[in-house]
């Protein structure tokens, strides 16, 4: 056998804290389609992942995985990709390990001596699907077996294009950054945390932003302290646009080009929208006794039904921005 190409420190073959099909299956039973980091690392966490490792790795597949930064990914997207970063992971080990999964020591892998390094990598239910297609891949003379120097060279290969993609998202995720600086107006991002289009805010929330906006603890908000939270919160919600609606609408079974249209349409309305007159129509909304200002009392209770509801009472239609998605 000749000396090991790949340089690893200590690299060892360790079985995945959760199979692919325990993935699978717990995104199936919950239902979901479509997931972002957040629900991807509760995902890994209900698998037995480590907090922080949790967190890290769903953080780190978003830069990756998600090159158009919509903030979410399809589920079957996300198994596929898993997948692939188990087998390179897989075949690294391979390289770096030959000797040990060799089991007939004939100096190559066989299909059964694959299947057990992906056995413990991807789980007993996928290996069986992927083994022929790695041989295939891999397997450049057609002996059914992986000699060292294929597994180097499609190694090498891969690693390239991984890399080279990597560059790529790195480069555009750069670019985009900065001119999300110069274009992003500030928000409080500790308010607005965790706020999409289409959810209602949670009490606590409600709490958060009433003591930020309450700017002379006057325990009132006046229409110019109501227009602050208005800009702020519209400029939270325009990002979630493609988040919320892709998914839904392609549930609806609507084609690709109407739910792009539809999702600029949602997101020209927010940035179209003007705030003195939105804020006027919540402030109508709110304001039960009609004094020019929000009490506490009427805040925590008309919030979520002034900023979900369609035209109504004293609003303008002209000035109401529907923020249901499907409006």
């Amino acid at each position: 056998m000749s000396k090991q190409i790949v340089k690893t420190k200590g690299l060892q073959l360790q079985p995945p804290v959760c199979s692919i099909q325990a993935l699978e299956d717990y995104f199936h039973d919950k239902e979901i389609l479509t997931t972002d980091a957040n629900g991807l690392s509760a995902a890994l966490k209900n698998m037995k992942f480590e907090e922080k490792q949790a967190d890290k790795f769903a953080k780190d597949f978003f830069v990756v995985g998600d090159p158009d930064n919509y903030g979410w990914i399809d589920v079957e997207d996300f198994l596929g990709e898993y997948t692939r970063m188990l087998i390179f992971k897989a075949m690294r080990v391979l390289l770096s390990s030959l000797d040990t999964y060799d089991t007939d020591h004939d100096g190559e892998i066989n299909a059964d001596e694959l299947k057990a390094v992906l056995d413990k990598m991807l789980g007993v239910e996928y290996s069986a699907r992927k083994v022929f297609q790695i041989l295939k891949a891999v397997d450049s003379d057609a002996s059914g077996k992986m000699s060292e120097s294929e597994l180097q060279k499609w190694y090498t290969v891969e690693d390239a294009k991984i890399k080279k993609k990597r560059k790529l998202v790195k480069r555009e995720n750069k670019r985009r950054t900065q001119c999300y600086k110069k274009t992003k107006p500030k928000t409080n991002h500790k308010v607005w945390k965790d706020l999409h289009l289409g959810t209602e805010i949670s009490q606590e929330q409600l709490e958060e932003i009433w003591l930020k906006y309450d700017k002379d603890h006057s325990h009132t908000i006046d229409s110019k302290e109501l227009q602050k939270i208005v800009k702020d919160l519209f400029n939270t919600l325009i990002d979630t646009v493609p988040l919320i609606m892709k998914p839904m609408l392609e549930g609806f079974g609507i084609e690709e080009k109407e739910i792009e249209a539809k999702i600029q349409e949602t997101t020209a309305k927010f940035a179209d929208a003007d705030i003195k007159e939105v804020t006027k129509d919540f402030l109508a909304a709110m304001d039960s006794d009609n004094d020019g200002s929000v009490s506490k009392h009427e805040f925590f209770t008309t919030f979520n039904a002034a900023l979900y509801a369609g035209t109504s009472g004293n609003r303008s239609p002209q000035h109401t921005v529907h923020l249901s998605p499907l409006k």
